[in-house]
């Protein structure tokens, strides 16, 4: 098994088997072993807590979460990206970036968390979200903010098989804090998955506040123009993308259809968040730090396109199967319909095509990562325009359809950029 990793990884990169394969596999397999367990655990408790909450309950749900991963994307300012970036970069400097990173943060987020506070009485009005559903997402916010940076110091020094410890951990304590909330509390309302989140964020804050607890309090001057001319940049494409994701899908459903129909969409889009996307996101922020040496980008390219397509069409029947036997368990509220989760599985399909050459883009440090505003923005208006487009028309569906269309011409924008300016 080890041998065929090995191999695997010299056919994506076209280099012999050595310490960069070693390493890629070493860190590959913990982080999913990690990530894996806790999409399975996550995706339990949230199967069993949509049974329990109904569509309108976990639509309120749907709501906190992603406004709060909106609100969450200033104060972080891309300090996560950027510090996984130089991490894996610069070994001897470690310490350095992750005082100047957890400095900054710290400064961001007395600057505009208080602003998310004054301005409620404005916004929520505005974006239709209740006063309750606001505070929530402000308070989860900075418990997940500070959740991205404790990972991304932990992947980015390789301490994968530390963190899928504390991963699986913050999991079950997710799962029972959460069932405490529905079963013992009898709260069967959004608040038992928000303080169940609430607790999983907290374990892995606390483990990385110990881990590195000895690089807090460092700080650089050159550090920090490095992860804020990086980290700007890189925010400036996830505040982007937040436009392109089904969180903002959430947030124009509820202005077009309403909470309830919010929480059919979040039920839909469950299998992708948590299976496809953690493995997508553990799978590029292995592969980030790597290929960031990696000069032969046209034989990485070519590789990787070779590998992807036989994996999209078993992604693509996978996602179909899994959503109709997560409406199983969901329960009579919850109505399964073959040709919306043939949508969102075309749709989940294409994001697990489009990440991995998001990764090369972004490995090549400034020069890549300054295409990422333009192929953000460019998801972010597709996917914008079409749910104002498609939405009114055809509801649920026109959502589904716009996010894979959007993500269809991004990928064919993105594939262009490699080819046109690192091959």
């Amino acid at each position: 098994m080890h041998a065929f990793l090995l191999n695997l990884h010299s056919k994506i990169t076209d280099t012999p088997p050595g310490a960069v394969a070693k390493r890629f596999w070493k860190n590959i397999v913990p982080a999913f072993v990690g990530e894996g367990s806790v999409a399975l655990i996550s995706l339990g408790v949230y199967v069993l807590a949509i049974r329990f909450l109904g569509p309108e309950e976990f639509g309120r749900w749907s709501l906190v979460a992603s406004m709060g991963e909106l609100l969450a994307i200033v104060p972080l300012w891309g300090l996560a990206a950027a510090a996984l970036v130089y991490l894996g970069k610069d070994e001897s400097g470690r310490g350095v970036i992750i005082g100047t990173a957890v400095r900054t943060t710290i400064i961001l987020s007395f600057i505009f968390f208080p602003i998310y506070v004054l301005v409620e009485p404005i916004l929520s009005p505005l974006i239709r979200l209740e006063s309750t559903l606001y505070t929530a997402a402000v308070i989860y916010a900075l418990f997940i903010l500070w959740n991205h940076l404790s990972q991304a110091f932990f992947k980015g020094v390789d301490k994968f098989k530390i963190l899928s410890v504390f991963l699986i951990s913050s999991a079950v304590i997710f799962a029972g804090v959460t069932f405490f909330f529905l079963l013992v509390l009898d709260t069967v309302t959004f608040e038992s998955l928000f303080w169940g989140n609430i607790a999983r964020t907290t374990v892995l804050i606390l483990a990385g506040a110990f881990v590195f607890r000895r690089s807090l309090f460092r700080f650089s001057n050159t550090a920090f123009k490095t992860l804020t001319s990086y980290g700007t940049l890189s925010m400036a494409s996830v505040l982007l993308g937040f436009f392109s994701l089904s969180s903002i899908d959430n947030l124009m459903i509820n202005h077009y259809l309403g909470t309830e129909s919010v929480g059919i969409y979040a039920a839909y889009f469950m299998v992708f968040g948590l299976l496809v996307g953690k493995v997508l996101g553990t799978a590029s922020q292995v592969f980030l730090p790597l290929v960031s040496g990696i000069t032969d980008i046209r034989t990485l390219f070519a590789k990787s396109l070779s590998l992807l397509a036989p994996s999209s069409v078993v992604l693509l029947v996978g996602s179909f199967l899994l959503t109709w036997i997560a409406f199983i368990f969901y329960g009579e509220r919850f109505d399964f319909n073959p040709g919306m989760a043939a949508l969102v599985a075309a749709a989940a399909t294409i994001y697990f095509l489009k990440s991995p050459f998001e990764s090369i883009l972004a490995s090549r440090g400034v020069p890549g990562i300054k295409f990422g505003p333009p192929v953000a923005g460019m998801l972010a208006f597709l996917n914008v325009m079409f749910n104002i487009l498609l939405i009114p028309i055809w509801g649920l569906h026109g959502a589904a359809l716009g996010t894979a269309l959007s993500g269809l011409i991004t990928l064919l924008f993105i594939l262009y950029l490699i080819k046109r300016h690192f091959t």
